[in-house]
């Protein structure tokens, strides 16, 4: 199941001081054959709910996109990351996960499926 995901040998900083340029490109550049029209213009946020992990959404005008999550410093200490891609690819299979579009050396990028985060209330 993980042999048919694309992998990237890159690594990102979340320190850059231009990140949001480098994963934007490299999302537009990596992505581009799988859901990005060439004329699209693309957006980038950086979401704020990830406890060790930086997140970014990229998005185009057509309402399609993505999470790019980089993995925290050491988060590899406490999250077996491997494990944590294996359980997405097979949730993906029956719709409970968004399914991942591609990996890299410190993080993966998987599809945007819009909603509101759970919460115990």
């Amino acid at each position: 199941m993980l042999s048919s995901i694309s992998h990237e040998n890159i690594n990102f900083d979340p320190n850059e001081q231009d990140i949001e340029s480098i994963v934007l490109n490299f999302v537009s550049n990596s992505l581009k054959q799988n859901w990005i029209k060439s004329n699209s213009s693309l957006t980038i946020k950086k979401l704020t709910d990830g406890l060790s992990n930086i997140l970014f959404a990229v998005y185009s005008n057509e309402n399609n996109g993505v999470v790019v999550k980089i993995y925290g410093k050491n988060s590899d200490l406490i999250v077996d990351h491997q494990a944590e891609i294996r359980y997405m690819i097979y949730l993906a299979q029956f719709h409970m996960s968004p399914s991942i579009l591609l990996t890299f050396n410190n993080g993966f990028i998987y599809e945007y499926l819009s909603g509101s985060p759970i919460s115990n209330d």
